[in-house]
């Protein structure tokens, strides 16, 4: 799917809507971006927020004791998490191409790199950006519509998010809660459930989205004049962001695709698992699942780059529901946090100096001509 078959008009500085942003004198507006991102208000909020957790986590826990759990640690563990790390990236790139394929000819390796760049982004810019920028490159390096392609990224995000809500809904239903109130028990079970409803709800309406584009464009197409002339204007994104709203056409790339989302979560819940054996923390097998439903909370509130403190205060919590706490629970918070983000951020700088591309240009995504979602 071409972008120039999807988008009526070229961007703002006359050049196709999936080129990179021009780094010119013309544009000058347009070199205010880096410094706006970190005045956005949303990281500042975040900064703040992994302060608060940060000081939390680390309040009365002496360095001795936090040096001392480090110590203690099988240290053999590292290097099978931070490889479980790759591996689950890579697996992500895999299942993200296999919708990538639906709107476009996108190859491995180039969901791959733009995976880890996006990943990498949004750990140093926790604004979401990263979403946009492998959504861009993927788009930008294959030739097809961005807005389809950031498509498919949403899709993919929806499907881990619904994922999420699984496993906490299977784990509220298996777990033994014979420790904690009725009361709580109804608590946890309930929101479990409604959390699940209103997932299926979301995907419901994509699926309409999908369905009926066709008709939704035109009612907004139609009813421009009584609304508001942008709304019939930009309708047509509506369509090619419906476009991107696909799963794999056939049933063998659907299995596939099941089994891509299955391998993630189980290896990600093997990393999270190895840890804690190194750790020497006996705990039953709820435990693991848990810490990815709160790491799923955790990363998705505005947060300090890196994921500091929001990363680590969910698996303190977690842990702490299981009796670890003071400087063990810190100390493994700080390892994970350490073997799931930093060989990420090492490889995508990398592959940013490899591309030749700039963290400025990434950046300018988020603010680049009319094609950008």
């Amino acid at each position: 799917m071409k972008p120039s078959s999807e988008t009526p008009a070229p961007d703002a500085a006359g050049t196709q809507a999936n080129a990179l942003p021009e780094q010119s004198a013309a544009l000058s507006p347009q070199r205010e971006v880096p410094r706006r991102i970190w005045l956005d208000p949303i990281l500042i909020a975040g900064v703040a927020l992994s302060a608060f957790l940060t000081w939390l986590a680390l309040r009365n826990i002496p360095l001795s004791e936090l040096t001392e759990a480090f110590r203690s640690m099988n240290q053999s563990v590292l290097l099978p998490a931070i490889a479980l790390t790759y591996i689950i990236m890579w697996l992500r790139a895999l299942r993200w191409r296999l919708l990538l394929l639906a709107v476009g000819n996108a190859s491995r390796s180039q969901a791959f790199n733009s995976s880890v760049i996006g990943y990498m982004v949004n750990y140093i810019i926790p604004v979401r950006i990263g979403e946009l920028v492998r959504a861009y490159l993927v788009a930008t390096q294959d030739g097809f519509s961005r807005s389809s392609a950031f498509a498919t990224v949403v899709v993919e995000r929806l499907v881990d998010v619904f994922c999420v809500l699984l496993i906490f809904a299977g784990v509220s239903i298996a777990m033994d809660f014979s420790g904690v109130s009725s009361q709580i028990q109804a608590g946890i079970r309930s929101s479990a459930l409604g959390f699940l409803v209103v997932g299926t709800l979301v995907i419901i309406g994509l699926w309409a989205l999908r369905r009926h584009r066709n008709l939704l464009i035109r009612k907004l197409q139609s009813g421009k004049t009584r609304w508001h002339p942008l709304i019939g204007q930009q309708a047509w994104r509506i369509g090619v962001f419906a476009d991107g709203i696909v799963f794999p056409k056939s049933s063998r790339l659907r299995l596939w695709f099941l089994c891509q989302t299955v391998a993630i979560w189980i290896t990600t819940v093997g990393q999270v698992w190895i840890l804690l054996d190194g750790f020497y923390f006996s705990l039953p097998w709820e435990a693991s699942w848990l810490m990815l439903v709160a790491l799923a909370v955790g990363v998705s509130l505005p947060s300090a780059p890196g994921l500091i403190g929001t990363f680590h205060y969910a698996i303190i919590l977690v842990l702490r529901g299981f009796g670890v706490v003071g400087a063990d629970a810190v100390s493994y918070a700080i390892v994970l946090h350490a073997v799931s983000v930093l060989p990420i951020l090492a490889l995508g700088i990398v592959m940013v100096w490899h591309k030749g591309l700039s963290f400025r240009e990434l950046i300018r995504v988020r603010h680049s001509g009319p094609e950008a979602p």
